[in-house]
């Protein structure tokens, strides 16, 4: 009995803290507190979505996990509070059932902040779209295995394979059949950098927020690729880089100043690639200056390190520069040999053509040996020329970078060798500002032994520079940003002193990416955000501004202008940044959109589109047909493929874009007769916590008429009179 009695004793003593502890929670002062923290979360994230959107709300309060916390507390109080009152009489199921529907709708609003969707879906009319664009980021990383066996070893037959990485925040990545069709492998890191642009979680009001889980770091390091985000801009503005100002002079003479502006241009080779054009200045002593910015660090590298010997050159020479290594080439042999090997860098150098009159030499480089056909879509001619080295083009797939040195005038006098002489002059020719800077004009053969300072501005804001006069480089080195003056062509007769005046580092060739304070974001009108990139491919590590892709319809073209090209051991991987993509079971339709003036003005006072959805699993099957969506007028559609149910929402538009538009003449392409086009911008939701907030809603709707009911039955029930002889009379 003794025994039995310590044992109870026992048991009460550990299970006390524990029930004192559902005491506390299910006090009713517990339950104030709790509700007034949740209704100032509220009133706080109502006032952060008015001054930063919506995303920052739910990065900053709504997807915290201090948010949770509150939530599940109060879930704790509510149901502990219930718990507390059992056994439970008739007159407690008012209370059960509101409780019961509280406890519901939290769980319901869980279930959509961690589950619910919220995507664009935008379409032009007389086009179908079947992928919507979520806020969510992912870096797309394709591997082009150009010159050796895929890495992956196998075929998947599936197409896709999970994988996980455990480093910082990071998540799963997916890879794609890598055979010998020649499409990339495909590499998917999630990527979640929140809302705002890196800098300012180190500031006020958002402090806080600076702890709370960010994808940054290193995101993936397999395979001998090494992944990394440094920096990152929610929001961001490109600008024109300013020129460069430099002071020089001759021996004895004054000081003159010389200006120098790099552009982007398109890239005639690679359709929707640009490139920074570079500058040319002609001094009145005969010297030349020219200046470009490097778009890579291996341009920078093979900058300096392509230095002609001029040994047993002849003519000239060629020097070729791939991932630290140099190799040199004589003009000669190219010009008789045809194709040359470079065994170390896994390609061969095909000749194409030589251009005397611009002396402008065309090559190919070639995977050797050609284990895995390269997509027909890329195309890597590099042009390299002697004197216009603004204009050198080099092979961004391949990461091979070419110079070309000429030693004796009489190689441009003669006639061109190759088949074609088209693609020098149009390199040549793609900018006539440019060239008619240079003495005599393009037409003109080019003086080989009149001094030139070429001057580059490398991927690190540092500027280089080198100096070539009679046939040799004179002088390479840094270029001093603080004023300080530096010689050239010394014991020349060509002596030149070279100071910066002003200089202000370009992020990307002739472009400035600078930050922007966040707004709300509107649909239909993209933000720019920009991440700071640190790839590491085969041990070779470039750094770059990547920008994201905007939601598009037009996103493999996007891609394309958008993506960088890094070169590896014999493999190249292009990387971009990528909003989400939803892949639906259904496609959208749009046949037309309309838009209703405010009379007498040009604001809209309402407009929506007309649709058919379309069945994606079975093409001949529409799912509805001719349905209209408004601002008002959701649409509900299940998703055939995963039985979920989207509401497709009519958010904005675009346009309208007529004739001559390059926007209208990409869509319509002359295969429709139109006079106008609209791009209508849809939002796809799913909540999954949908139903069971509207059961939570119910249920406390009843619950609380039920209380008021049964307090009316209690106090009808006091107020009742007894009946004769309750008390013992009559």
């Amino acid at each position: 009995m003794v025994a039995v009695q310590t044992k109870n004793s026992l048991v009460h003593l550990l299970f006390r803290p524990f029930w004192n502890l559902i005491l506390l929670l299910a006090s009713l002062q517990v339950a104030v507190v709790l509700i007034s923290l949740l209704a100032v979360t509220l009133a706080i994230a109502t006032l952060v979505e008015w001054r930063w959107g919506s995303e920052a709300a739910h990065f900053g309060i709504y997807r915290a996990w201090w948010f949770f916390v509150l939530i599940f507390l109060l879930a704790l109080s509510v149901i502990f509070s219930a718990v507390v009152r059992f056994p439970w009489k008739k007159h407690h199921l008012g209370f059960l059932v509101t409780h019961s529907g509280i406890v519901v709708l939290l769980v319901g609003c869980v279930f959509s902040l961690w589950g619910g969707i919220d995507a664009q879906l935008p379409i032009f009319e007389g086009q179908t779209a079947h992928q919507a664009f979520t806020q969510d980021y992912e870096l797309l990383i394709k591997v082009y295995d150009w010159g050796r066996s895929s890495i992956s070893g196998q075929r998947s037959t599936s197409g896709n394979r999970g994988r996980n990485f455990s480093a910082n925040h990071a998540a799963s990545t997916e890879f794609s059949a890598a055979g010998s069709d020649g499409f990339p492998r495909i590499i998917r890191i999630p990527f979640h950098p929140g809302p705002f642009n890196w800098a300012e979680y180190r500031s006020w009001p958002i402090l806080l927020w600076s702890v709370l889980p960010r994808t940054r770091g290193v995101l993936f390091a397999e395979e001998g690729i090494q992944l990394e985000v440094t920096d990152y801009y929610s929001n961001a503005e490109v600008t024109s880089a300013p020129p460069l100002r430099l002071q020089v002079r001759s021996a004895g003479g004054a000081w003159q100043e010389l200006q120098f502006e790099v552009h982007g241009v398109e890239d005639p080779r690679i359709p929707h690639r640009t490139f920074g054009l570079g500058k040319r200045r002609e001094l009145k002593t005969g010297q030349s200056v020219v200046f470009w910015v490097a778009s890579s660090r291996a341009e920078t590298e093979a900058f300096l390190r392509s230095i002609p010997s001029g040994k047993d050159a002849a003519t000239g020479e060629v020097f070729l520069f791939h991932r630290g290594l140099t190799q040199r080439f004589l003009l000669p042999d190219i010009l008789n040999q045809k194709i040359f090997r470079w065994d170390e860098a896994g390609v061969q150098i095909k000749f194409v053509q030589f251009n005397p009159r611009f002396s402008g030499l065309v090559l190919d480089p070639e995977p050797y040996p050609q284990r895995l056909p390269i997509p027909e879509q890329i195309s890597d001619r590099m042009v390299l020329f002697a004197d216009m080295v603004e204009f050198n083009r080099h092979s961004s797939f391949y990461g091979i970078f070419g110079t070309l040195w000429l030693w004796r005038e009489e190689m441009a006098a003669g006639k061109s060798v190759g088949p074609s002489a088209e693609i020098a002059e149009e390199t040549a020719n793609a900018s006539e500002d440019t060239a008619s800077n240079r003495s005599g004009g393009v037409g003109d053969s080019p003086n080989l032994k009149r001094a030139r300072l070429d001057i580059l501005q490398g991927t690190d804001g540092v500027l280089y520079f080198r100096s070539w006069h009679g046939g040799m480089v004179q002088e390479c080195g840094i270029l001093p940003a603080d004023g300080s003056s530096v010689q050239v062509f010394q014991g020349s007769g060509n002596q030149l002193e070279v100071r910066v005046a002003e200089f202000l580092p370009a992020d990307k060739p002739g472009a400035l990416i600078r930050p922007l304070p966040l707004r709300p974001q509107v649909r239909g009108v993209a933000k720019r955000s920009f991440a700071r990139v640190r790839l590491t491919l085969d041990g070779w590590q470039e750094e770059f501004w990547l920008e994201a892709l905007p939601a598009t319809p037009f996103l493999e073209l996007e891609e394309k202008e958008k993506e960088v090209w890094i070169a590896g051991d014999r493999r190249t991987v292009a990387l971009s940044l990528q909003p989400k993509i939803i892949d639906l079971g259904f496609a959208v339709k749009l046949h037309e959109f309309e838009r209703r003036l405010e009379p007498g003005s040009t604001h809209p006072a309402s407009y929506g589109s007309r649709v058919d959805i379309l069945n994606r699993q079975r093409p001949a099957e529409t799912i509805l047909r001719n349905v209209w969506i408004s601002m008002n007028r959701p649409l509900s559609v299940v998703d055939p493929s995963n039985g979920r149910t989207y509401r497709i929402y009519q958010e904005a538009f675009r346009g309208p874009f007529r004739a001559g538009d390059p926007l209208f003449e990409r869509v319509v392409q002359g295969r429709e007769a139109r006079e106008q086009l609209y791009l209508s911008w849809l939002t796809l939701n799913y909540d999954p916590g949908r139903g069971l907030k509207y059961l939570g809603s119910f249920l406390i709707v009843i619950g609380t008429a039920i209380l008021f009911y049964m307090r009316g039955y209690l106090r009808r029930g006091k107020d009742r009179p007894s009946s004769p002889g309750a008390n013992g009379k009559i």
